[in-house]
């Protein structure tokens, strides 16, 4: 059986849509947790609707003594579990019907196989609008490469992992990372899992955009930076401790500079010189030693280049609450 895990915080004009895409599996040997992460919307009595008439939807409450968040409420998940695969799913995405019958029997028919990965379309507001196919995985990449570079789909949904691997890894979901999570556990996961497996046919996984504004991470600057420095801590220690090659090194780094354009975007040079004592652990090529040395002498020119949009979205902001505040 497949244990899909979801956790639901105020999505109650969105979720019902992702729970009938799930009730609508042409496979049925399913069940779908749902942990609420204790919602404020009423979205909490579709749950228990879907779970009423349908005892394949198991309706759980975050615990009080575990923290907000989605992490957390995976966790959960995974110990209310009772299949042999897992797949952690949002609840504003949507599954297309075949999507069990299509992956299961990967695992199923290969005892040797920890986890199957596949591609996804990314859509806006309805599925006819799909803006965006994931990329496959480069055929002849190791999967650590990959996900290192960022060549392949490493998001919350991309993933369908075999239980005992999971049970095999004693940290789970880490709670204090609000950004990058999945990024940071899979990373983990698949440096222990004997084999994978990528599908790279566009298969119908259907991913809602829902950016996080700008605006929004104006104001919460330190905690996304915080968040975004121990995803790549992690990930540096992770690579060091199973002697990742150079090659995935230096992929990494490149996820490493990633996050320092946000720093610079924040114009915080506290975390951007972070980031860099990261970079100086990993085994770099002369080229990417060059990147990170640059940023080091000149971060005022990154400032510039990346700091910009954050301020007039600022001025913007300002503008429009001004404007919306007179038409009162």
């Amino acid at each position: 059986m497949l244990s899909i895990i979801i956790p639901v915080f105020n999505q109650k004009n969105l979720v019902a849509s992702t729970l009938e895409s799930i009730a609508a599996q042409t496979r049925g040997d399913w069940e779908c947790l749902l942990v609420d992460d204790h919602s404020d919307d009423g979205v909490d009595l579709i749950l228990k609707e879907y779970a009423e008439k349908d005892s394949r939807f198991r309706l759980f409450r975050r615990p009080d003594s575990a923290p907000k968040g989605a992490s957390a409420c995976r966790n959960y998940g995974l110990d209310q579990a009772r299949g042999e695969y897992i797949y952690f799913f949002d609840s504003d995405d949507l599954l297309a019907p075949e999507f069990v019958e299509t992956f299961v029997p990967y695992l199923e028919k290969n005892s040797g196989l920890d986890f199957v990965n596949f591609r996804y379309f990314r859509f806006q507001k309805t599925i006819d609008h799909v803006i965006r196919v994931s990329p496959p995985k480069p055929a002849e990449m190791p999967f650590v490469e990959a996900m290192a570079g960022r060549r392949m789909a490493v998001g919350t949904q991309y993933f369908i992992w075999r239980k005992s691997l999971i049970d095999s890894v004693a940290k789970r979901w880490r709670e204090d990372i609000l950004f990058g999570e999945d990024f940071e556990y899979f990373f983990r996961l698949v440096h222990h899992a004997r084999r994978g497996l990528s599908v790279n046919e566009p298969i119908p996984v259907y991913y809602r955009r829902n950016r996080i504004g700008i605006s929004y991470r104006n104001r919460h600057n330190i905690i996304i930076l915080k968040s975004l420095y121990e995803l790549s801590k992690s990930l540096t220690e992770t690579a060091l401790a199973f002697g990742d090659n150079g090659a995935v090194q230096n992929a990494l780094a490149k996820t490493i500079r990633r996050q320092m354009h946000v720093s610079l975007g924040f114009g915080n040079l506290e975390y951007l010189a972070r980031f860099l004592q990261l970079a100086e652990r990993l085994d770099l090529s002369p080229e990417e030693k060059r990147r990170f040395e640059r940023i080091r002498r000149h971060p005022f020119l990154g400032i510039c280049r990346y700091r910009p949009p954050f301020l007039f979205d600022g001025i913007f902001q300002k503008v429009l609450a001004l404007k919306n505040r007179g038409s009162r």
